[in-house]
């Protein structure tokens, strides 16, 4: 043990990728081991861990969605662990899992979804006081001040109801819209109300890694794929429908965005 604790990356990745790695050892490896070391032992079926490891991987993982798709993948990860793994997830990474795990654990999945999705239902903006940031947004804009700089430095600060009431007022649609847009985990829906404004594409990734779950390299790679497709009247008209919807009591997310 105390050889491993003293040794360099390198000689930590060899033992990560051994065929049995007991527990006490893994344990050190989660301690000293870069992001090399700990994928490949998140990786390794033949590596064990202990609750303090498992502990230890899953607050790792809080920023790291490869990693949360590889430990989501092992089948002696306690249920209570994947269940968190699931909350950090984002949408493409459950969808990953759901084509490659067993019945058990898709069902936890879809459990885990339908919490969420029930949870972004009902909260309401005024639960949050979003009164205060639809204040200061609102006096940003009498002073002619509330341009794309503005939100974009709201969502690099993570000001997620400056945010949300910034993209309603500019876009002239209500703040509950927005707000269920944001936290729905699609990061299409979030594209819309950007390009209806024409913002640049540093502002809507801004956007997308202020919302709750934020978002993986993989799926911004995608999203800016999306956004350099999809045009400022389709999005503006696609937003207007929704926002039509909505007040005929439709509360759900389209199941598409540029498409419609």
């Amino acid at each position: 043990m105390v050889l491993t604790q003293q040794k360099g990356q390198a000689h930590l990745l060899a033992i990560a990728g051994r065929i049995v790695v007991e527990e006490q050892v893994t344990e050190v490896l989660v301690d000293r081991g870069d992001r090399n070391v700990v994928h490949r032992l998140a990786s390794n079926a033949g590596a064990s861990f202990s609750e303090t490891g498992y502990t230890k991987l899953v607050r790792r993982a809080e920023s790291d969605e490869h990693l949360i798709e590889k430990l989501g993948r092992r089948i002696d990860i306690p249920l209570h662990f994947f269940r968190e793994l699931l909350l950090k997830a984002g949408e493409a990474v459950r969808s990953r899992l759901m084509a490659v795990l067993g019945p058990e654990r898709r069902d936890l999945v879809r459990q885990v979804v339908e919490e969420m999705s029930a949870q972004v239902a009902h909260q309401a903006p005024a639960a949050r006081n979003i009164e205060a940031a639809q204040r200061l947004v609102q006096a940003l804009k009498e002073q002619g001040r509330l341009k794309e700089p503005d939100v974009l430095a709201f969502a690099q600060r993570g000001k997620l109801d400056e945010v949300i009431t910034s993209l309603a007022l500019l876009c002239a649609v209500s703040c509950d819209l927005v707000d269920r847009l944001l936290r729905s985990g699609r990061a299409d829906a979030v594209l819309v109300p950007c390009k209806a404004m024409n913002f640049g594409w540093l502002t809507a990734r801004a956007i997308l890694g202020a919302r709750p779950q934020g978002c993986s390299e993989q799926d911004l790679a995608n999203a800016e794929t999306e956004y350099l497709k999809l045009s400022v009247p389709t999005a503006a008209r696609v937003l207007r429908f929704w926002q039509v919807r909505q007040a005929q009591g439709g509360d759900q997310v389209p199941q598409s965005t540029a498409a419609e």
